[in-house]
């Protein structure tokens, strides 16, 4: 594995739209250079393909215009407040019935371990051979690894619901905030969740070809008032899986 350097570490950590802003000439990934001027160093976003006509843009400037193009998804507080206390209530529903699935297995695990121990008491009285103990408890033995397996599966659903919806109202209320806050790691993750492909930058607008669910939501009032009408409550789906993604990976 090839290591950075500590400068060229920093150098790569000034660059945050570094392979994600898309060059709309060529279809390349915009790099990320410093050119220098008569007095200081100036830091732009280029392409790369040889003879591309796609003119370099100031790194400020195009950071800049991407925080701008993040707060044309921003909505009002009443509906992002709308939208994550609806997927709230679904949530809490789903989340229950992990509850009680767990605590049901827990109740089987707990009866399996009470099984072994009366079988345990068998042998000492005489009633059991030891080899009969043996195959019994090893049956018992699978079947309660095989239960905390399930059980297992089910608490790993189990998330804190209140705390999830806090945190998605607060990346909502104020996307380019949010952006401008993280490190350039974080940066880079989040920015790729929400645009996928990547973003071309053309005559200081953007465009993309596809944009995360999540954000399609919530920039799309329409969009999410036709979702929350339809049977199954898919908005709830796609914020369990576009939150928790966005809170894991950053």
């Amino acid at each position: 594995m090839i290591l950075l350097s500590t400068r060229h570490r920093k150098y790569k950590d000034l660059f945050p739209l570094k392979k994600f802003l898309k060059c709309p000439h060529c279809d390349r990934n915009l790099a990320g250079s410093y050119s220098k001027g008569r007095h200081k160093r100036y830091a732009y976003y280029h392409c790369v393909t040889k003879g591309c006509s796609y003119k370099p843009i100031r790194q400020d400037y195009a950071e800049y215009l991407f925080t701008e193009y993040l707060k044309s998804f921003e909505m009002e507080k009443d509906f992002i407040n709308y939208l994550f206390d609806s997927a709230k209530e679904f949530l809490n529903s789903k989340q229950q019935d992990s509850k009680n699935i767990s605590a049901y297995i827990k109740k089987e695990i707990s009866l399996l371990e009470s099984k072994k121990a009366k079988i345990e008491e068998l042998v000492i009285d005489g009633t059991f051979s030891k080899d009969t103990y043996l195959k019994k408890a090893n049956e018992i033995d699978a079947e309660i690894i095989s239960k905390k397996i399930q059980l297992s599966d089910y608490e790993n659903q189990i998330i804190d619901v209140d705390t999830l919806v806090k945190y998605g109202k607060n990346i909502f209320l104020n996307l380019s905030n949010f952006w401008v806050k993280l490190d350039t790691p974080r940066k880079i993750s989040f920015q790729k969740m929400l645009f996928p492909d990547g973003i071309y930058l053309e005559n200081n607008e953007f465009r993309t070809a596809q944009i995360s669910s999540i954000l399609k939501l919530i920039g799309d009032k329409n969009y999410a008032q036709s979702i929350m009408a339809a049977p199954g409550c898919e908005i709830s789906n796609q914020f369990l899986k576009g939150v928790i993604a966005i809170s894991e990976t950053i």
